[in-house]
């Protein structure tokens, strides 16, 4: 993939926050780039590709899922990163 525009970091943490609820069924309140995933937002494996397809939707991104690691998705962080790498 080609952009010519590089994603904003506090956009895609942003995005992330804001998908969240939409994903997991609990409030995720105040969530900080630290927020584990699986264990403190109660991410699981069908959300996890719920999350995916949202965020390429609501960033105009494609993800290869062959780059999926169990370990993007340890925080916002760490799934933020992977985001702006794959977007770069």
């Amino acid at each position: 993939m080609t952009r010519t525009t590089s994603i904003d970091r506090d956009q895609v943490v942003a995005t992330i926050v804001e998908l969240l609820p939409q994903v997991i069924a609990a409030d995720t309140g105040a969530v900080t780039e630290d927020a584990k995933l699986f264990d403190e937002l109660g991410l699981d494996s069908t959300g996890v590709l719920d999350l995916m397809l949202k965020i390429e939707e609501e960033l105009d991104v494609e993800f290869d899922t062959e780059n999926l690691q169990l370990g993007h998705f340890e925080s916002v962080r760490t799934l933020a990163d992977f985001v702006i790498a794959e977007a770069g």
